[in-house]
């Protein structure tokens, strides 16, 4: 009888710190992502003087539906600009943020919501996309979403399990 306490006692132990690893995981996806947002609000980017901001969007969780095993921190501005997608396009060209770690520089992308077929993203762009498409379609200015997105390994982080 002595093993078998000794065998369920172990056992115990073992599932308290599986579980306490899990939880240790999905803190670290918060902190990365609270780190990517300060890393892209804290980057200067080449914004045209006469861009006006529509609204600030920052995301995370899976890039698409399920099953993918990657979690992604997203951070970005829908903006308004008089300057045309190939403007847009050049002045954003070169432009990048740290990465999380701050180990290698992450890629400045735009996007334009009468493109949606050119979003590598099911989730958030395709939320978003919605919201601003109207206008876009509307607008005398070009409508553009700028933003960078980092994707790390899920870690049994369910929310990144869309």
């Amino acid at each position: 009888m002595t093993n078998f306490y000794r065998f369920l006692g172990i056992l115990i132990i073992l599932l308290i710190l599986a579980y306490m690893g899990l939880f240790l995981y999905t803190r670290i996806h918060d902190f990365n992502y609270w780190v990517f947002g300060q890393r892209y609000q804290a980057t200067s980017l080449p914004h045209p003087r006469d861009s006006t901001l529509l609204a600030s969007k920052s995301y995370f969780g899976g890039p698409d539906d399920h099953g993918s095993q990657t979690c992604v921190y997203a951070a970005g501005e829908f903006r308004s600009s008089p300057l045309s997608k190939a403007e847009l396009k050049q002045r954003y060209a070169t432009s990048t943020i740290r990465s999380v770690y701050g180990l290698k520089k992450i890629p400045v992308q735009i996007l334009f919501p009468d493109e949606p077929g050119t979003w590598p993203l099911d989730y958030p762009l395709g939320y978003w996309w919605s919201d601003f498409f109207e206008q876009a379609k509307m607008a005398t200015t070009t409508i553009y979403f700028v933003y960078a997105e980092e994707k790390y390994p899920f870690w049994g982080d369910l929310r990144c399990d869309d």
